[in-house]
């Protein structure tokens, strides 16, 4: 059987959590990271969510696996998952993750004077109350994506008063 796609942003193959010796791999790759002190693992492209609603990909199985090899680590690593997760499946994420990214980046992508601007902060808001209910110490966190800030000609954000573009 040839292999399936990994995630939503293709290019990985799909562990079959079904097969021995899945479950060690994901604890090897977490014990490696906890050897090192590492406090916070991001698994991005996580679906259903990442503009792939369904169960044709399907990162559940991932998350779980992360989420136990974090627990039998002994080390208390941050999990968080993105992007723009499906809501449908939110019970799986508070079981298996500390924080979900609710939608897309907020960055600008293309030609763009700054990195991002005030409207694509402002639409992060619109999403946030459909997952109000969803969030604290023991359901998990909801993540609007990181806000990034320098000091180059492109860092930083627009003024509030500026147009989308």
């Amino acid at each position: 059987m040839p292999p399936t796609n990994g995630n939503s942003f293709g290019g990985s193959d799909k562990i079959d959590f079904t097969k021995p010796g899945a479950q060690e791999y994901i604890n090897s790759i977490i014990n490696l990271y906890a050897s090192w002190g590492v406090d916070f693992i991001k698994l991005d492209a996580v679906t259903p969510g990442s503009y792939h609603n369904d169960l044709t990909i399907n990162n559940i199985p991932d998350v779980q696996a992360m989420s136990k090899a974090i627990a039998l680590s002994g080390r208390p690593i941050w999990l968080t998952i993105s992007w723009a997760l499906d809501e449908d499946y939110l019970s799986e994420w508070q079981q298996s993750s500390n924080a979900r990214r609710i939608e897309g980046d907020i960055e600008c992508e293309g030609d763009c004077p700054y990195l991002t601007n005030w409207p694509r902060v402002a639409l992060r808001l619109l999403d946030l109350p459909g997952w109000e209910n969803a969030s604290g110490p023991t359901l998990g966190w909801n993540d609007l994506d990181s806000l990034e800030v320098g000091n180059s000609a492109t860092a930083g954000i627009t003024q509030p008063s500026s147009k989308p573009r």
